[in-house]
């Protein structure tokens, strides 16, 4: 694994090899048997809302499940899709966002944390200051909010945002005058 850190944890970079891809697949692994033993102990001792689980057929298509898990391959689907979202930006309860981040999760998985230290509310101050598009320094949700930009970080050499092409101006305050952001 390699990690090509930025000043910005936002752009930080996580480059992985097979030995990584094989801890992913580990930690896949792992969490699907979880799933299926604690299912089955739930279902079986009724745990759930209706009776317990007695038919057989029932049991035997959850036991089943653990063939299709233990075949998985670094090469799999489930693999590879999981490993996809390292390439993605935090989002989530790391950034004030109400959703479990998938970028986390990868992160976890491999073992690395490149938002270490850094709380939600100091991520979310960052990525509205500083936004996570390294080339335009736009946010990823940049659009025209009432006729201006809601990036936040518009105020480039040309003054105007390159997303959403927004002209903006600074006060003599340093504040953006056309900006949703202050």
């Amino acid at each position: 694994m390699k990690i090509n850190w930025h000043p910005n944890p936002f752009y930080t970079k996580v480059e992985i090899d097979d030995r990584d891809r094989e801890r992913v697949l580990l930690y896949l692994q792992n969490e699907e048997y979880v799933e299926i033993l604690c299912g089955l102990d739930n279902a079986l001792n009724g745990k759930y809302r209706g009776p317990a689980l007695t038919d057989l057929e029932e049991i035997k298509k959850e036991v089943g499940k653990w063939g299709d898990i233990c075949n998985m391959t670094i090469n799999s689907e489930e693999v590879t899709t999981f490993l996809s979202y390292i390439d993605t930006v935090h989002l989530g309860d790391c950034t004030c966002v109400p959703c479990s981040c998938i970028r986390c999760q990868v992160e976890e998985a491999l073992g690395v944390d490149t938002i270490k230290g850094l709380g939600k509310h100091s991520a979310r101050k960052i990525e509205g200051a500083f936004g996570r598009d390294e080339v335009s320094g736009c946010s990823i949700n940049c659009s025209k909010v009432g006729g201006r930009c809601c990036c936040k970080v518009c105020v480039s050499s040309s003054n105007s945002c390159s997303r959403c092409s927004i002209k903006s101006s600074l006060t003599s305050y340093g504040k953006r005058s056309n900006c949703g952001g202050s």
